[in-house]
C-alpha cells in the first residue's frame, strides 16, 4: 500500500501547481520522485524530517543514480534530474550543515 504524501510535500506540490503554474507533467515527475524518496526513506527508517540526516540525502542520490533505491536507474551525467528527486528533501529544510 503506498503511504500518503506528507503534508509539507503535498503543500509544496500545490504551490508549485497554483503558484507556479507548472505543467501537470512536471508536477505528476515531482510527485513520483517524492514518492521514490518517501520509499528510501522508509526502508531506512526514518519516520520524520527531522530524523533524516546528511548521509542519508548522500545515499538517497547514490542510489538513484545507480538503480538500487528500487527505481529506474539514471544514467549520469543527469545532475539536474539527480538534484530533482532531491527536491522533496530540501524544500523545507536545509540540510546543509
Amino acid at each position: 500500500m503506498t503511504r500518503a504524501l506528507p503534508a509539507q510535500w503535498a503543500s509544496w506540490l500545490a504551490h508549485l501547481r497554483i503558484e507556479r503554474g507548472l505543467a501537470a507533467n512536471t508536477l505528476r515527475s515531482y510527485e513520483r520522485d517524492l514518492r521514490r524518496y518517501d520509499a528510501y526513506l522508509e526502508r531506512a527508517g526514518r519516520a520524520q524530517a527531522g530524523e533524516v540526516t546528511r548521509a542519508d540525502v548522500t545515499s538517497f542520490v547514490a542510489a538513484v543514480r545507480e538503480g538500487g533505491d528500487g527505481g529506474r536507474r539514471c544514467r549520469p551525467p543527469r545532475p539536474p534530474a539527480s538534484s530533482r528527486r532531491c527536491a522533496g528533501s530540501t524544500a523545507s529544510r536545509s540540510w546543509r550543515g
